[in-house]
């Protein structure tokens, strides 16, 4: 087998970061004038979430280079009837 799926860890952040950038770029949200900020914003939030748990994510690598990444972002409101733990997760998908 020539891929494989596992957890991302901190050794990540920057292919995260990377793939990250080439989704707001076909997107239209990531432009010359804007990248560098943004890049720099993604990969400070990727290094504090993935420390704290604040967000996990699943990479798919061939031969070692990651090819995509699938995360999960953990949202806590203040508890309510129908959520009393307040958490709730999104999913996001995220291939290069």
């Amino acid at each position: 087998m020539d891929w494989n799926i596992r957890k991302a860890t901190l050794k990540d952040v920057d292919a995260l970061t990377g793939l990250r950038i080439e989704l707001l770029k076909a997107v239209g949200d990531v432009n010359e004038g804007n990248r560098a900020i943004v890049f720099d914003a993604n990969r400070r939030y990727f290094q504090e979430k993935l420390s704290n748990g604040g967000y996990s994510a699943w990479v798919a690598d061939v031969r070692g280079t990651v090819v995509a990444i699938s995360g999960l972002v953990f949202f806590e409101r203040p508890p309510h009837g129908e959520n009393i733990s307040g958490f709730r997760s999104i999913y996001n998908e995220y291939v290069y």
